[in-house]
């Protein structure tokens, strides 16, 4: 390799839009939806599900053991999707995916190569707990 084709290949401006920070990230997200999507069936309610369904019925400003956004939006997703299992974990799926996306933008901005935009999103797809920010510092 040349000087000049090591240089194009570390140069952010040569890199492919299918390789980019942004790309992976979405590609990443993508898959921790299509994951959930295809699993979220598998099987049957969870009690804190069942939970937020009561509450959902019962709506409050809040509530002694949690804020009153989760009610809202079992009742949102009833009303507008109705009450199957997707239904309900669809929001929760959507948020997880967008939590990888983020991660991946905000974790690595701008980096050339394309192993090291996919550790961050991988971690938070892998382990969403886990404190995937510290590892860009």
């Amino acid at each position: 390799m040349t000087m000049t084709t090591v240089a194009a290949h570390q140069d952010p401006s040569h890199q492919s839009r299918w390789t980019s920070t942004a790309a992976v990230a979405c590609y990443f997200a993508g898959a921790k939806l299509l994951i959930h999507f295809l699993t979220n069936g598998q099987y049957g309610y969870f009690r804190d599900e069942l939970y937020f369904i009561a509450r959902g019925e019962h709506l409050d400003w809040g509530y002694v053991d949690q804020a009153p956004l989760a009610p809202w939006l079992a009742r949102l997703t009833l009303a507008v999707l109705g009450d199957s299992l997707f239904a309900l974990r669809f929001l929760p799926a959507v948020a997880g995916a967008v939590k990888v996306l983020l991660t991946g933008l905000l974790a690595i901005p701008g980096t050339p190569y394309l192993i090291q935009p996919t550790i961050p999103p991988a971690i938070r797809m892998i382990n969403p707990d886990h404190k995937s920010q510290n590892i860009a510092s």
